[in-house]
């Protein structure tokens, strides 16, 4: 599925004012908990893999489209509701990458409150691990809409700079654990709060 996005990093006071505004103007929001694992190679990161379990539900997708292109193309696959089958596919894909010098893998951790309209969607992001991150992103999947000038509108203005390898990566290492060199036991305890089976 082609998507257009943009995102920026928000304050906290404004992550809170925006979500009070907008359960007014757009309705009551969906929340969502997620937990993801991403991973793949740090001199690449416009590829972006992930595991993920949403709200108990696990997935595996992918994002193509580069790294500061608002057009990304996701392919996305429910996987089975079992914790031992997620656990065991990520083992696979650990192998791949953990002989790499370039290959990472990372836990992010998200709260995420869900504004869907019939245009566009507005996710507001308190993205937690080793410290707090708020964000929004605003995602549109037809071509006539521009999701900055959406932003704008709502009052959110999007951070369009030109994104590095790098920045994700620092960014990335601010918030997130390098579950890289996790034993499959720390790996299952964490995400047996987000997966029962």
């Amino acid at each position: 599925m082609l998507e257009k996005e943009v995102w920026s990093e928000i304050t906290k006071d404004l992550y809170e004012e925006k979500l009070k505004e907008f359960t007014n103007s757009l309705g009551k929001p969906r929340f969502q908990n997620r937990v993801a694992i991403r991973m793949g190679h740090s001199d690449n990161i416009a590829l972006n893999t992930r595991m993920k379990i949403d709200d108990g539900k696990p997935f595996i997708l992918q994002k193509t489209g580069g790294l500061n292109n608002m057009n990304k193309n996701e392919v996305e696959l429910a996987l089975p509701e079992d914790l031992d089958y997620f656990v065991e596919l990520f083992e696979i894909i650990k192998n791949l990458l953990i002989y790499s010098e370039t290959g990472f893998m990372r836990l992010l951790q998200f709260e995420n409150a869900l504004f869907k309209t019939k245009n566009y969607e507005v996710k507001l992001t308190h993205q937690y691990g080793k410290t707090d991150i708020y964000s929004f992103e605003v995602e549109v999947n037809k071509e006539e809409f521009d999701p900055v000038a959406i932003s704008k509108k709502l009052g959110l203005e999007p951070d369009l700079s030109v994104k590095t390898n790098e920045f994700w990566m620092n960014y990335s290492d601010r918030v997130n654990f390098n579950i890289k060199d996790w034993t499959i036991d720390q790996l299952k305890g964490e995400l047996s709060r987000y997966l029962k089976k």
